[in-house]
């Protein structure tokens, strides 16, 4: 017999199921949450080069799964207006507040909530400080880059160049333009086979002969290191940034993503706040420090940082997005809601953020808002298991039990490592067994 056939389906039973569910189902979200965020955080893809869908995180390793942002290469359906939300955080909120975290680590909720720890990218600054012709050209180089005249920037560096032929600053200056010209991503492990990445560090290779300590040749070697995932190359080099130059917070930032790729969130941690501290200004890198505070467990902080990115760079929908997951873990989906609400506004392919909002919907008890984003989310993205996961949530908390344990059992296929799919199962078989 398939779960929930031939049970009593009175409204007394179907209301008690229901709440019995809406209690497993929110039980270890604080726990789940900082789990999911943590493996977030750790790998992904960025938009730049046109990214792959947002089900590329269904593929895991022992590390976790990567959280690449979705394809905008079929948007999904449009979706009516959200009704207003009630006034107060009601439902599962409480729940998640107040109920035993059983089987930590188990995820029971949205999963890649949160998108990858970015490279934090700045102008070069490359002027030496003579105030020669050289270092106008370069300094003419810096403001091009900045303003993202990618062409005119490389023209001064290599005028630059002719006049510094031993120098390594305008070498560095054309890779630094050329990475914004070719538009890639700045996330860990996103370009791993982009052979333009090669070329770049083949000119990195030329400044550091020219001189093997050159702080922002190894920077830009660092970073490009990290866009194809070589974490322990990275390292290395990025360890000899900070040698010579202590302070570098593009040096600390990066460091922190191999951290995370190697699985140390405390040295993570400790290398954003650094960043955040060199550089506090930058939101970036709070928003980098606000997740993996998520990852950390450290929500009210996370929340904070997070909130003083948003402040910097109230567009930016990572940003958004991470507030609102970072709310939801906090137990406020109706404060949680504004910020989702505008991230996927910001982004409206990525699939993510709809499975985020369907679990914002199903914790406020709308459960025919969470029904629609469930589904534009596996529209969007059918590989998506954390759609699917809450799609069995949605339909749990209506009773339909058979339903459920379909959504469940496809996430499962999905990602057979993925231990969310087995627990809500055994959560709803223990529950159908207790139904009268």
């Amino acid at each position: 017999m398939a779960v929930g056939e031939g049970r009593d389906t009175s409204p007394a039973v179907r209301r008690s199921s229901r709440a019995a569910w809406a209690h497993v189902e929110a039980k270890r979200w604080v726990d789940g949450v900082a789990g999911a965020i943590g493996l977030a955080v750790v790998l992904g893809c960025g938009a730049a080069n046109g990214p792959p869908p947002d089900s590329a995180a269904q593929s895991t390793s022992a590390a976790g799964p990567p959280v690449p942002v979705l394809s905008a290469t079929e948007a999904p359906r449009v979706l009516p207006p959200p009704p207003a939300a009630p006034s107060d955080d009601s439902g599962g909120a409480h729940a998640v507040e107040s109920a035993p975290h059983e089987r930590p680590g188990v995820v029971v909720g949205p999963a890649e909530d949160a998108a990858p720890a970015q490279v934090v990218r700045k102008p070069p600054g490359l002027t030496r400080g003579v105030g020669d012709e050289a270092d106008t050209l370069l300094a003419l180089g810096d403001a091009a880059v900045a303003r993202g005249d990618f062409e005119r920037a490389i023209e001064h560096y290599r005028d630059a160049r002719r006049k510094l032929p031993k120098h390594p600053a305008p070498i560095v200056g054309v890779v630094s333009a050329r990475f914004g010209q070719h538009g890639l991503p700045t996330e860990y492990a996103s370009a791993p086979k982009d052979r333009r990445v090669d070329e770049l560090l083949k000119l990195l290779d030329q400044a550091l002969r020219l001189d093997s300590s050159y702080a922002p040749a190894l920077i830009e070697r660092g970073q490009l290191l990290l866009i194809k995932g070589r974490a322990g190359d990275a390292r290395t080099t990025l360890q000899r940034v900070v040698e010579v130059e202590p302070s570098d917070a593009e040096a600390h930032s990066a460091l922190a993503v191999v951290a995370l790729a190697t699985g140390d969130v405390k040295g993570a941690l400790e290398g954003f706040s650094r960043a955040a501290t060199l550089d506090p200004n930058n939101p970036a890198r709070l928003t980098n420090l606000g997740t993996t505070l998520m990852m950390n467990g450290d929500v009210t902080a996370a929340i904070g940082a997070l909130e003083r990115a948003l402040a910097l760079s109230p567009n930016d929908p990572r940003t958004l997005g991470d507030l609102g997951t970072a709310l939801l873990a906090s137990g406020k989906p109706k404060a949680a809601l504004p910020h989702l609400l505008r991230a996927h506004e910001l982004a409206p392919t990525r699939a993510t953020f709809m499975s985020n909002l369907a679990y914002a919907y199903l914790q406020l008890d709308q459960l025919d808002l969470a029904d629609q984003w469930c589904s534009a989310a596996i529209e969007a993205d059918p590989k998506l298991g954390s759609a699917w996961i809450n799609l069995g949530l949605v339909k749990a908390r209506r009773g339909d039990y058979p339903g459920a344990k379909q959504a469940f059992l496809r996430a499962q296929a999905l990602d057979p490592s993925d231990p969310r799919p087995k627990a809500n199962l055994q959560d709803l078989q223990e529950l159908t067994r207790a139904a009268p």
